[in-house]
């Protein structure tokens, strides 16, 4: 496990046709760090802030519609932007 310090990420969960989804619930479904066990809900736009320590995490993102869809991601000590689109 790593003791690193969680940086704080901004992503965005899109639809088909690229619109963001609203209101999607994001969370991290795996991962080589621990991370709490919380959803986190999309703006309006679809847009999403999580914090994560350095490290390759599975990021699953579920639209009120059902739609569903994930991401692998490595994350180190500088911020990014991540994307997950549902279908």
């Amino acid at each position: 496990m790593s003791d690193a310090e969680p940086v704080l990420h901004r992503g965005r969960v899109t639809t088909p046709d690229g619109a963001g989804a609203s209101a999607a619930l994001v969370f991290v479904a795996s991962g080589t760090a621990s991370t709490p066990e919380i959803a986190i809900r999309c703006d309006a736009d679809g847009w999403f802030r999580l914090a994560l320590p350095p490290g390759r995490f599975v990021i699953e993102a579920r639209a009120p519609d059902g739609r569903t869809g994930k991401v692998e991601v490595t994350t180190g000590a500088v911020a990014q932007e991540l994307a997950v689109a549902v279908d």
